[in-house]
């Protein structure tokens, strides 16, 4: 796939998700790559974290330690698959499968320079207070299942919904927050690209 064609999806489908935020996506944008694909594999998400966090106290906001970033990661990408696939299949348009195979297209998700404001705050005494979740970026590799041709890559920075105060950071936002943003995702993949005429 050539560079140009990478850098004007990236585009697009950056300008799809800044518009569906405010309630409507721009028509007439199709991918033919994907169209003809009604079957769908999806790898398991790999998670990076932003490096703003290290593993130093900072004194001035939460610092990881390598088990807490582990455990971070891996709850980051739970909340990934579960939302991720569940609303890429609603609809009962595109089928999720567990195979390879002749009309499978392949899915495989990245989440980059992930910073929750309070990744883990059950483990800290007091009171965390947060405007947004945090931020993250997505990217997403998409290619023929069988031949392993590369149609298309997406890739997108994605800031958590401000709510213009401050609320006590939980878990339980962390995960509602989280699964609206990769909800929207699998929303704009689903209904702009594979099901787009």
């Amino acid at each position: 796939m050539k560079r140009l064609n990478e850098i004007w999806v990236v585009f697009v489908v950056a300008a799809m998700l800044q518009a569906c935020a405010m309630g409507s996506t721009p028509q007439g944008e199709t991918f033919p790559e994907l169209a003809r694909y009604r079957k769908v594999m999806i790898e398991p998400v790999s998670v990076e974290l932003d490096e703003r966090w290290g593993y130093t106290p900072t004194g001035t906001r939460l610092s990881l330690d390598e088990d807490d970033a582990r455990r971070v990661k891996e709850w980051v990408a739970e909340v990934f698959d579960r939302s991720f696939g569940e609303e890429l299949a609603e609809g009962g348009k595109l089928e999720i499968v567990d195979r390879a195979g002749p009309g499978v297209a392949r899915i495989r998700p990245r989440l980059t320079e992930v910073y929750l404001n309070a990744p883990l705050p059950e483990d800290h005494t007091g009171v965390i207070l947060g405007r947004t979740v945090g931020n993250l970026q997505i990217e997403a590799k998409f290619e023929d299942s069988v031949s392993g041709e590369t149609l298309l890559e997406l890739r997108d920075k994605v800031r958590g919904r401000d709510i213009g105060m401050l609320r006590t950071a939980s878990s339980a936002y962390n995960r509602t927050e989280l699964r609206r943003v990769f909800e929207d995702w699998a929303r704009i993949i689903r209904e702009d690209i594979f099901l787009a005429r």
